[in-house]
């Protein structure tokens, strides 16, 4: 098992990249309506913790990036799980007490279980319906910090380029389960009405890439110093 200690923690305020693939490398998706069914059960048990910026999800594993939100809207979401915070700070950069440091840790290690619950309630669904045992997921699962504004911009591009990455399709645009198309639909049109059950940052995506040519500029730049071998192994 990998050392949870060489992983980041999750805190209020801060971006990861989430990466995580099947046990042994088998597929956690066999069939279209399992990548449905993966995002069902993200928005119900994690997309209320966290803005979501970009997914992509692959036969044998998956890459999300995601912001975790204030923690006053993080006991909103679950209020029986997160304890209602009596701090000052809204985000972890905020902490300034050691009061606010224990605060945060805790929040930190609920974060790492509630991703745990939707890992381990997608398992036992995928188990069900096909006969099989034992886990489904490598734990713990891979975290990344984006620690800056150019490292977010490319990961988000690198996401939606994986499947071609790994040889899945020829053309990423194409690819039915990644955030590319929802997206640039959303870039294109000349409304601020959200789409139904979206899990998307989609409004915070449209400011930060201003219009679709920026967003369409950025995905066909070469992403090869992102690659992510190092990731996924282990």
């Amino acid at each position: 098992m990998k050392d949870l200690r060489n992983y980041p923690k999750l805190q209020s305020g801060y971006t990861y990249h989430i990466c995580n693939q099947g046990i042994n490398r088998e597929d956690i998706f066999k069939e279209d309506r399992n990548y449905h069914y993966f995002l069902k059960k993200y928005q119900e048990l994690a997309h209320p913790l966290f803005n979501t910026f970009a997914y992509c999800l692959l036969p044998n594993h998956f890459h999300l990036m995601i912001q975790v939100k204030p923690y006053e809207e993080l006991h909103q979401a679950f209020p029986k799980k997160f304890p209602k915070p009596t701090l000052k700070a809204r985000v972890a950069a905020e902490i300034n007490t050691n009061e606010e440091v224990e605060y945060d840790e805790q929040i930190s290690n609920l974060l790492s279980r509630q991703l745990g619950v939707w890992f381990s309630s997608y398992a036992r669904a995928i188990n069900n319906a096909y006969g099989r045992k034992g886990k489904l997921f490598m734990l713990p699962f891979n975290r990344v910090l984006v620690s800056n504004d150019t490292y977010f911009s490319w990961l988000l591009a690198y996401i939606h380029r994986n499947p071609i990455h790994h040889n899945f399709c020829d053309d990423f645009t194409t690819w039915e389960y990644s955030s590319y198309s929802q997206i640039l639909d959303f870039l294109k049109a000349d409304t601020s009405v959200l789409p139904d059950d979206v899990i998307l940052d989609l409004p915070f995506l449209k400011d930060w890439f201003t219009d679709k040519e920026n967003f369409l500029e950025l995905h066909q730049e070469s992403l090869d110093f992102l690659e992510d071998r190092w990731l996924l192994e282990g």
